[in-house]
């Protein structure tokens, strides 16, 4: 198992983009793997009693070694672009859309070669 999202490029693509909210990232595996599981999420969390402004926090999962060149590609080539347009379409949202009043988040599945996207917002 090893990681396809390296550090410095998600990097690069927050500071392009010029997010100025705490990104909290958190490399995890999972407990189980299984087919279509989430290999990127990102959800938008708002200010709460205990910390009063919003954060993205991101999650990246392993895949298998033998995945990994293939999940790179994807990453670069559709997921990064596509979680680009979702952050824009996210900052952009007055303080005061129906959106905030549910989960936002941005997700990317890996299964047969393939990624696949959902998102919310």
């Amino acid at each position: 198992m090893s990681y396809a999202l390296q550090t410095s490029l998600l990097k690069e693509v927050l500071e392009d983009l010029q997010v100025d909210n705490e990104v909290l990232l958190k490399y995890w595996t999972p407990n189980h793997f299984h087919d279509g599981y989430p290999i990127f999420s990102c959800e938008l969390w708002l200010p709460n009693q205990r910390v009063n402004y919003e954060r993205y926090y991101i999650q990246v999962c392993p895949v298998k070694s033998e995945d990994k060149k293939i999940v790179e590609d994807l990453l670069k080539q559709k997921v990064l672009p596509e979680f680009i347009t979702w952050l824009r379409k996210i900052v952009a949202l007055p303080d005061n859309s129906t959106h905030f009043n549910q989960g936002i988040y941005f997700k990317a599945f890996f299964n047969n070669n393939q990624v696949a996207l959902t998102s919310s917002g």
